[in-house]
This record gives C-alpha cells, structure tokens and sequence, in this order.
C-alpha cells in the first residue's frame, strides 16, 4: 500500500511539473504554487519511503489542509463551471485513506513492540 501512496504522491508532483511548464493543461494555479505543491510532493513521497512509525503523521498537517482545500475548489468548479473536478475528488477520497494506513501502520508497529516484551 505504501507504494501506491508514493507513486500517487509522485505522480501529483510531475502534474505541478506540467503545470509549470504547460499551465494550460493543468487546473488554474500560479507558477508558485506549483513549485510549492511540487516540492511538497517531493517531500511527502520521501517521508513515506523513510519515516517510520510516528514520523508518518508528519504527512497528517497536509492531509487536513488538502482535504480542505480540495473540497472548497471541487465545490466552486461545481457550482461556476457545473463540472467535477477529478483530481479535487481522488484527493478527497485518498486523503482520508492515507490517513488511515498511517494510523494502521503505527497501530501495527505499536503491537509489535509490546509483542517483544
């Protein structure tokens, strides 16, 4: 599962590539936002290949602000432009699922420590 969520954060990361150099064929950002969202893309695909255990909730500040985030744009492109927009609802539905595999993960990891001793 871990994998899915570094490739996905991977692939976000090469959209905000494209947006920068071909902002036509990504949603309305600045140039800066796409290097923000690029760096951080980055960074969230390295801390889930490195971290272990608790250094996975570092990942929870921009679970929250995504979902938010993406939940007020998909709303105004529903109601301005009467079109979903995809990637405003997979971050809706992925977020919330990264959330939990990073609960899972440090559930499992505390059980395995109170199992050694």
């Amino acid at each position: 599962m871990k994998w899915i969520f570094v490739a996905a954060f991977l692939l976000t990361g090469i959209y905000h590539g494209v947006g920068l150099v071909n902002p036509a064929l990504t949603e309305p950002a600045t140039a800066l936002r796409h290097v923000i969202f690029l760096v951080i893309n980055l960074i969230g695909a390295g801390i889930l290949v490195k971290a272990k255990g608790r250094g996975l909730y570092l990942l929870f500040p921009l679970i929250l602000q995504q979902i938010w985030s993406h939940a007020e744009y998909g709303r105004q492109v529903w109601v301005e432009q009467q079109r979903l927009d995809w990637a405003s609802l997979i971050v809706i539905v992925g977020m919330p699922i990264l959330g939990v595999y990073i609960v899972r993960v440090n559930q499992k990891r505390l059980q395995e420590e109170r199992q050694k001793t």
